[in-house]
């Protein structure tokens, strides 16, 4: 019990140390989301930032879905004390609405503008051209994830996975196609590659799912038998008081009732025996069922769905300006 009480002190801290984080990058991906949507949809809007929220206030809602409502004012971020505009969350019919809009985009080509502190591996990509490619990962497991995985080739060399995807969050503005030259398998390589890194690190949490399935499994066997042991030392006691009666007891119909009684005894102690013998050497049909399906779960190929390639050219940050 105290072991299990720990367990769950553990999930909750690290919850609380994980989750801000977490929610707050869910906040600007929505903003960004949002912001990128309403400026391809034709709809005339003004966006404001502060360190809590991003408001956005619909001044002209040509272009918007009809579902969206009377609202003009819409805030990603935290929405305690929310008053004067709608909170935006991934159910809300706005979010909806880029969401659908944004998988609908096929490729093409794209602008992709470094910040002014870009790290030095970034930044010495300024000016260099290249493919991007974006799956989605489903693993079945014992816990279902779906995680998006990006590759990518620049100046026809694959880089690191993780790169690849710090590449894709950079803001990116749809522009004039343009041709890279990459050797087609080159982008594919790359992309089963960031796919097998990133369910090497799933995979270390299956096993432990895996792992402690495959024993709660065991300690049900062990219980199971030991359930099956002590009726069958209760159905000995049985017998051996069924035996003393019979011989006690008077008149061939008496006897022949005890004799039915002890054959039943008997006869579920076999079964007991077998079932016994069925659990101790793992042959047993509940067992074996179970044991299978957790090594399904363990084993299943992920599911990968392409999602989209696009061209890329990394503009340089703008210099800064001093006054």
């Amino acid at each position: 019990e105290s072991r299990f009480d720990e367990d769950v002190r553990r999930v909750f801290r690290r919850l609380r140390d994980e989750l801000p984080g977490a929610l707050a990058q869910l906040d600007r991906d929505l903003a960004d989301l949002v912001d990128g949507y309403l400026a391809v949809s034709g709809a005339e809007y003004r966006r404001s930032d502060d360190r809590q929220r991003v408001v956005f206030e619909i001044v002209s809602e040509e272009g918007l879905p009809a579902e969206l409502g009377p609202g003009r004012r819409f805030a990603t971020g935290d929405a305690r004390f929310l008053t004067d505009a709608e909170a935006l969350n991934l159910a809300h019919p706005l979010v909806q609405a880029a969401i659908t809009a944004a998988r609908t985009w096929p490729g093409g080509s794209v602008a992709l503008r470094l910040p002014a502190d870009a790290p030095p591996d970034l930044a010495v990509l300024a000016g260099k051209t290249g493919v991007l490619g974006v799956v989605l990962v489903d693993y079945g497991g014992f816990e279902p994830v779906e995680r998006v995985i990006t590759a990518a080739v620049v100046d026809g060399v694959p880089i690191e996975p993780a790169l690849a995807a710090r590449i894709s969050r950079l803001p990116a503005v749809e522009g004039p196609p343009f041709t890279v030259l990459v050797d087609p398998p080159w982008l594919d390589d790359a992309l089963d590659e960031a796919v097998f890194v990133d369910q090497r690190a799933v995979e270390e949490s299956e096993q432990k799912h895996f792992e402690q399935a495959l024993g709660q499994l065991e300690r049900f066997v062990e219980d199971k038998i030991l359930v099956c042991r002590r009726e069958r030392a209760s159905l000995a006691e049985k017998l051996r008081a069924a035996r003393a009666r019979r011989d006690e007891v008077v008149g061939a119909s008496a006897r022949e009732r005890v004799e039915v009684e002890m054959t039943r005894f008997a006869s579920r102690d076999e079964e007991l025996e077998r079932q016994i013998n069925a659990l101790e050497s793992r042959e047993d049909e509940v067992y074996r069922k179970w044991r299978d399906q957790y090594h399904e779960l363990r084993y299943q190929a992920p599911k990968v769905t392409r999602l989209f390639r696009v061209a890329f050219q990394i503009d340089s940050p703008e210099p800064k300006t001093s006054c």
